[in-house]
């Protein structure tokens, strides 16, 4: 990582290119339109503060395995979809 790399934001693009095909453009939506992706059983990220403070009151390493699971399908989903944004548009 370095303070020059670049950001994209890829919502705007996926609203732009998928709005009235997809009925949302929530990443979960998107990764089962797009790519096939079912992430059933899966943490939603409205949970995962709770998850962390409870890990963070207890000690209890647990809930961090769900936490990093959903952490990690999100940077896969973004990867694919920023390939295929890039290649919807070029």
């Amino acid at each position: 990582w370095s303070p020059r790399s670049p950001h994209y934001d890829l919502l705007a693009p996926a609203r732009r290119l998928y709005r009235g095909v997809s009925r949302d453009c929530r990443l979960s939506t998107l990764e089962r339109d797009l790519f096939g992706i079912d992430r059933s059983p899966d943490l939603p990220g409205c949970m995962i503060p709770e998850w962390y403070a409870h890990y963070h009151a207890t000690g209890n390493p647990g809930p961090l395995v769900a936490i990093a699971a959903h952490n990690r399908q999100d940077i896969e989903s973004l990867a694919r979809l920023f390939l295929h944004l890039r290649e919807a548009t070029s």
